[in-house]
């Protein structure tokens, strides 16, 4: 089934117009920068459009940016809090055996609670 144009109904469309789709023939196509326009206005439309939605990608993909730094900091962050924490236990051996012996007798069953019940 073939279009015909919207303003020649007796003539078979060759075009649509990239702005509203409306089928063309060659006598009603606008053609701008390799694209087909129906009418000046919707060349225009087109045009203020694209330039809205490339504003819009770049400050999305700014966006975008923002957040995967933010993250990449929150992640070393939490890195760095982990890592001194364990260079702390490592280096307190105090702390060290009594956290790997409560460990050790978690395993082995013969942890008392508080209330001097096994657990």
């Amino acid at each position: 089934m073939s279009k015909v144009c919207l303003n020649h109904p007796d003539r078979e469309a060759t075009d649509r117009c990239v702005a509203c789709f409306k089928p063309l023939c060659d006598e009603c196509a606008i053609l701008f920068q390799g694209d087909t326009y129906c009418t000046e206005e919707c060349r225009d439309n087109a045009l203020r459009t694209g330039a809205n939605i490339a504003d819009f990608k770049a400050a999305e993909k700014a966006a975008k940016k923002k957040r995967l730094l933010k993250k990449l900091v929150v992640f070393l962050v939490l890195a760095a809090v982990v890592a001194a924490a364990a260079i702390y236990v490592m280096r307190d051996k105090k702390l060290s055996e009594k956290l790997g012996g409560d460990f050790e007798k978690i395993k082995k069953g013969t942890m008392e609670t508080v209330d001097g019940l096994k657990k």
